[in-house]
């Protein structure tokens, strides 16, 4: 094999229904001076047999097979059999267009303070839709800017695919294998800092497929580790307000997402744990001298200064959105659930519960969609027909339901019940 230029890192877990497209993509991209690394994570399907049935035909495609360790130590792997002078990931569900690294490796090619260079990003969905369109729009900018962009997600995000980089950036990166979320923060949040300059194309040469026929139902996903990467990040010190003001935003709504599903799932018996962490984020917020603008100053001083107003603040939160729910029971009309993400699954548990009858639920027109949510059908609102007996229940953060209610339109108002719960974006 030729001096290697490029690595492509495909970790891959039980993606055996779209593993094939990922790699017929990347072939197209083949070249002598380019090598695909496959880790193939423990998987239990055929991923692993169809990784090498490539590597057979492709003396370029390596497939490392390891006992399940998750995403991390898969990537971690990969950088560690890497070659070259860059590195790019590509997640074994998405693609990408002809001549993506064509393109990028010659701007760095071109210009060796270039350490990073990044894609615009199609978004695709198993119904077939895809959302966003290739622009004509370039930047060139500094570290500073590039991580105030990111963390803005202006243009792009913080995802560690759709980009290109520098091999050296990924030297003495301190990565924590136990984060199950914010990983791709965690490393380029490191990686953006030590970068000189970031090159941003709106071509968007890489699909980014949301299975929504495969998403689970899971109310948290999220660890104690992946909070406290945003503590490491705020600890750092981040001498840019708006970027500081952002992490400090995500450290505290991932704090109260964990302690929302804390108190969710053992109610009282929570207290100590909900203690723990109202104390770990009351240090980490010493001498900072910024609070988070994402909710009011009541529900953080509720949330933040002790233990037992938090659980107060809990309680009432749930026992408000079960009389919401079951005010809107008794309607006796057809209810449509407006919302399936965060809120509606803890909706979703109290309609279970009380055996509430729902006919579906619904999302904005344009929006991912599933086809089902915990065992209802998902409809587009413009595909609801508006029967005057019909009742929608607001299962969203409180921040949206202004937006939400001009959506539905003024006759709506008096056939609207609306869950009044503090925003929490992921």
């Amino acid at each position: 094999m030729k001096e290697v230029m490029l690595s492509i890192i495909v970790p891959v877990y039980n993606g055996e229904k779209f593993l094939e497209r990922c790699l017929n993509s990347i072939v197209i991209n083949l070249s002598d001076k380019i090598m695909v690394i496959v880790i193939d994570d423990g998987s239990t399907d055929a991923s692993g047999v169809i990784a090498d049935q490539y590597a057979a035909k492709y003396n370029n495609i390596y497939v490392i097979h390891q006992e399940n360790a998750g995403l991390v130590a898969s990537r971690n792997r990969g950088v560690a059999e890497s070659r070259g002078k860059y590195i790019s990931f590509i997640d074994a569900d998405d693609w990408i267009d002809a001549d993506y690294f064509d393109l990028y490796i010659d701007e760095m090619e071109a210009d060796p303070t270039i350490d990073i260079a990044i894609t615009g990003m199609l978004r695709n969905d198993a119904l077939g839709n895809t959302f966003g369109k290739a622009d004509a729009y370039e930047e060139m900018v500094g570290s500073r800017q590039a991580i105030r962009n990111m963390c803005k997600k202006r243009r792009y995000h913080w995802y560690l695919w759709g980009k290109v980089y520098r091999r050296e950036l990924f030297e003495n990166l301190i990565v924590d294998e136990a984060v199950n979320i914010f990983e791709d923060l965690d490393r380029n949040w490191q990686i953006f800092s030590k970068a000189n300059k970031v090159f941003y194309s709106g071509a968007k040469c890489y699909h980014y497929f949301q299975n929504t026929a495969g998403m689970t139902e899971q109310r948290c996903k999220i660890n104690d580790n992946s909070w406290r990467v945003f503590k490491r990040i705020i600890g750092s010190g981040i001498e840019d307000l708006e970027v500081r003001q952002c992490m400090v935003n995500f450290y505290y709504q991932v704090y109260l997402r964990l302690l929302v599903e804390l108190y969710f799932k053992h109610k009282d018996s929570a207290y100590a744990e909900i203690s723990a962490h109202v104390k770990e984020l009351g240090q980490t917020m010493k001498g900072i001298d910024i609070i988070p603008d994402c909710v009011d100053r009541e529900i953080y001083n509720q949330t933040t200064e002790t233990a037992e107003l938090c659980m107060v603040f809990l309680r009432k939160l749930f026992s408000s959105m079960e009389a919401t729910v079951l005010a809107a029971q008794e309607s006796a009309k057809q209810l449509f659930v407006y919302g399936t993400g965060v809120v509606s699954l803890y909706v979703a548990e109290y309609i279970r519960r009380h055996n509430v009858q729902v006919a579906a639920y619904v999302v904005s027109d344009g929006q991912l969609r599933k086809q089902e949510f915990c065992g209802r059908p998902v409809y587009y609102l413009s595909d609801v027909s508006e029967k005057e007996d019909s009742v929608f229940l607001l299962a969203l953060s409180s921040n949206m339901h202004p937006i939400i209610r001009e959506l539905l339109g003024a006759k709506r108002q008096g056939d609207v019940y609306a869950v009044d719960f503090p925003p929490i974006l992921f």
